[in-house]
């Protein structure tokens, strides 16, 4: 693990390094928070001739019942503030249909789309363990499927839903989906992560803290700021 003072610099630098490589990588970005600095320096990078166009992005999850097209999915963030500003392809842009009449054939369809395979993955880390909407309980061979969130996941969810329900299902790849990808990149931030990080990297490994498996991947980058790294 590598604390740079400029964390999203550091996070930066692996992508273009795999863009070196492969300039049509495929790679998952995440939703929320965290990873907003990251895409950031991306655009600035852009702006200063980082060809990030030719990436083929996907999304890593997907609120079950919520469109696309709602301001709420997670499709709609990242075609917001990652396809968009870094000049992606709309077409090349892989997400869930969170409304399909089939969700488990849905999720068929996006591990097969997946197989072709995965440049790098870049993931969050939630404050029970979870990566993508793997949660607590995800067994490390899980491939994409539909999950039930956590009452803390929902509370999370509740604001961007305002008057109506919040989702309880999602859609999202597997923590077996994740650790077939050629690398994978972990962002955690701020002082309330520090205990997760520690026990995700430090505690036995099992399904109480999905992203506990990650660690078996050789291609396994964390980058975290100060706060997030304190107990390491």
């Amino acid at each position: 693990m590598r604390m740079p003072k400029a964390w999203p610099s550091r996070a930066a630098l692996r992508i273009e390094t795999v863009l070196r490589s492969v300039p049509a990588a495929r790679i998952g970005f995440p939703t929320g928070a965290t990873p907003l600095p990251l895409f950031a320096e991306l655009a600035r990078r852009r702006g200063a001739g980082l060809r990030t166009e030719t990436i083929r992005p996907f999304a890593l999850d997907e609120y079950r019942g919520v469109p696309a097209s709602h301001p709420a999915s997670l499709a709609s963030f990242l075609r917001r503030l990652v396809v968009e500003p870094l000049g992606m392809a709309a077409e090349a842009f892989l997400h869930f249909d969170g409304t399909a009449a089939e969700p488990s054939a849905e999720c068929a369809r996006y591990e097969a789309a997946l197989t072709e395979g995965i440049d790098l993955a870049i993931l969050g880390l939630g404050s029970n363990g979870h990566v993508a909407f793997d949660e607590p309980g995800s067994a490390r061979d899980s491939r994409t499927r539909i999950v039930d969130l956590t009452p803390g996941s929902i509370a999370a969810a509740r604001p961007a839903f305002p008057g109506q329900p919040a989702p309880t299902q999602a859609l999202t790849v597997g923590i077996a989906t994740l650790l077939a990808a050629r690398s994978l990149m972990l962002l955690v931030t701020g002082a309330g992560k520090a205990d997760i990080l520690h026990r995700a990297l430090r505690s036995p490994q099992g399904p109480e803290v999905p992203a506990s498996f990650l660690r078996d991947h050789p291609g396994l980058l964390v980058v975290a700021d100060r706060a997030a790294a304190a107990r390491l």
